[in-house]
């Protein structure tokens, strides 16, 4: 999946959620109430970049290694809302 995030800091909220929606199995609406700011789309669209990059396994767990101070609250926020703990 090639997707290009560089514009994603052209498009408004709105704009972001619904080519976000695109790429995940969410709907905006979804994807607005659960990441209602701006900054936190692009943090998931920056996230869905290292993910659906053609680099190995190790070499994405060392990119979310390195950013996860950025990328951690949105990810804890997709793996919430996708898994459930019992």
């Amino acid at each position: 999946m090639s997707y290009d995030f560089s514009k994603a800091a052209r498009l408004t909220n709105e704009e972001l959620a619904a080519e976000i929606s695109k790429l995940t199995p969410l709907t905006q609406g979804e994807l607005e109430q659960l990441l209602p700011k701006k900054e936190d789309k692009a943090r998931l669209a920056e996230l869905l970049k290292i993910l659906g990059s053609a680099t190995s396994q190790n070499q994405k767990v060392a990119a979310l290694e390195q950013n996860f101070a950025k990328l951690g609250g949105v990810a804890v926020t997709m793996l919430e809302r996708f898994l459930k703990v019992v």
